[in-house]
Formats: C-alpha cells, sequence, structure tokens
C-alpha cells in the first residue's frame, strides 16, 4: 500500500470514528446533520472531534482556532473552559484491528473491511512505530454566536499543528443551546474529565540498533506527592508482561514478552508511571536475551507529562 493510500485510509477511518463519537455527543443534545465526513451542531453545542496520534496533548497545552464561515475567527486558548475534554480512544483488545495484527488473521481487505492484516502495520507507520495505538478525541463547545455555515477548526500546541487535513463542522442555523451534556451538579464537569490522563512519566527504552532484549529488569527512585501512591502501567498488556513494585523508595520494573519470544521492537517495551509520582530517575538496568546473558547498551528516556 502507498503512503498516499495509506493516508487516504486513516483519513476515512477518522472520519467515521469522528461521526460515531459525534452522535455519542449528539444523543445528549441532539445528534443532528452528521455524516461522515462531517458534523453538524448549533451555536453552544458540544461536538467531539478526532485529531490523530497525539498522546501527550491535554486541555493545558492546546490551542483550538475556530474560523466561521462569515465574521472574526475564535481562538480557545490553552485552559479555556470550552474544552470539555481530552482523552484517549483505545481499540478494543479483542477488536478485528488488534486481533489480526496479532494472530494475522484476515477479515477482509476491501474498504471498508479493512483489517486485515496489513492494516496493523499501517497504523504502526502513523505513531512511528509505536503499538501504543490510540486516538486523541477532543470534546469543545461551540461558540454560542457563531455564524451558520461551514466552519473549520485548527488545533496546535506550542505552534505546532496538530491537524494537517482540514476539519470542517456544519454550523447549523438556529438559537444557541444552553445545553450541554458534560456539566452536572450545578455546573461541574468532573465526571467527564475524569477519563482524562492524569499527570504521568513515560518511560521508554533505548538500545543498539537491531538489538532487542528478551527482558528488561529496571530500577527506578522516585519521589511521591503529599497523598497518594505510585502506580506503573502499560498501553498494550497483550504485547509484555508487566511487573513491578514499590519498596518505599524506589520503583522496580519486570518487563517479558507474552509468548516467549522476544518482541518485534524496543518500542513495545514503553511503560507509564503515574499516582502520586513526583521525580523519577533511572537507577539501574539490566537487559537479557532470551538465554539469559546480560545485554549492553541500554538506557531509559524519561518524559513527564503534565
Amino acid at each position: 500500500m502507498t503512503n498516499r493510500a495509506l493516508g487516504g485510509c486513516m483519513k476515512r477511518y477518522v472520519s467515521m470514528l469522528k461521526m460515531g463519537l459525534a452522535c455519542l455527543s449528539g444523543a445528549l443534545v441532539g445528534c443532528t446533520g452528521v455524516n461522515t465526513f462531517t458534523t453538524g451542531a448549533r451555536p453552544g453545542e458540544t461536538i467531539a472531534v478526532a485529531i490523530g496520534y497525539q498522546q501527550k496533548i491535554n486541555r493545558s497545552n492546546l490551542t483550538v482556532s475556530i474560523s466561521p464561515q462569515s465574521g472574526s475567527p475564535y481562538t480557545y486558548s490553552p485552559g479555556d473552559a470550552r474544552v470539555k475534554m481530552v482523552f484517549q480512544g483505545y481499540p478494543d483488545p479483542v477488536s478485528k484491528l488488534v486481533v489480526a495484527d496479532r494472530a494475522h488473521t484476515e477479515y477482509g481487505t476491501a474498504f471498508p473491511d479493512y483489517t486485515f492484516y496489513g492494516w496493523g502495520m499501517n497504523a504502526r507507520s502513523l505513531t512511528k512505530g509505536d503499538n501504543d495505538w490510540s486516538q486523541t478525541i477532543v470534546m469543545l463547545d461551540l461558540p454560542t454566536d457563531i455564524a451558520a455555515g461551514a466552519a473549520s477548526l485548527q488545533f496546535t500546541s506550542g505552534g505546532v499543528l496538530l491537524n494537517t487535513d482540514s476539519i470542517t463542522i456544519d454550523v447549523l442555523p438556529g438559537p444557541a443551546t444552553t445545553t450541554h451534556p458534560f456539566t452536572v451538579n450545578g455546573g461541574s464537569q468532573t465526571p467527564y474529565t475524569t477519563v482524562e490522563r492524569a499527570p504521568h512519566f513515560i518511560v521508554k527504552f533505548m538500545g543498539p540498533a537491531g538489538t532487542i532484549p528478551n527482558s528488561i529488569e529496571a530500577v527506578f527512585s522516585r519521589t511521591l506527592g503529599s497523598t497518594g501512591d505510585p502506580w506503573v502501567t502499560q498501553g498494550r498488556g497483550d504485547l509484555k508482561n508487566l511487573m513491578w513494585s514499590d519498596n518505599g523508595s524506589e520503583i522496580k520494573v519486570m518487563l517479558t514478552p507474552v509468548k516467549g519470544v522476544p518482541l518485534s521492537s524496543l518500542k513495545d517495551f514503553k511503560l507509564y508511571v503515574t499516582g502520586s509520582v513526583t521525580s523519577l530517575n533511572l537507577t539501574s538496568l539490566k537487559a537479557y536475551d532470551a538465554s539469559g546473558n546480560r545485554l549492553s547498551g541500554f538506557d531509559v528516556a524519561i518524559t513527564q507529562v503534565n
């Protein structure tokens, strides 16, 4: 499959996801004017937009620009209350996408049933080889005074444009709605923002090119906030086994493959450290091959995401 065809498939995938999420939102405020390539909503209504693989994006670093068919553009700066939530949508572990990729099972090769084995490879090309597949979803309120007609949306973070494809919303004529599905209990949106990512550390492993360990043992020193405990987790539990413990000052992690054979990519060893952890530093790292021999030259890259 060519890059152009691959990109076209992803656009269709994203568009259908936008349609489904828009209908989910619309079920609460009235799902009107929704089709495969666009969403329709009245001024003030909440819409859902998929912006691709953007795992480090949240409400505190996202800027939304809305250009209406007529009138001045609108800018939602980071932290704007009209951006209701930003969360990650993951595929079902028994979805055709995941099963076809791991079991090499074909469920059809023609669009729209493009869940054949190669689609998983296509997904990896869009995530730069990372198997922690997700789709970043932004829920936001349209301006209450936006003009009817086609409006385009742009999403940026740190001056970088996140959506290279055009995203268009059909603003329907009519008065602004006062119904917002993401506010309860006198205006609180807390129950919904709980699906957003908590502050966390991303731990990625690095090593000699072409060398993939069978297992990794790593120890991290950490500090905690005033309340709570540490928590270690991962995006794809079907790829590797994660075992960890905490002795009060250090976190010990053991990573092994689920099938007893080495993983195909060092990126698959990625994990998340979260909970009340406020600082995280590598203390020691041991990598082993399938025969239990030590492998040298491995390190970690730790990124803090708030």
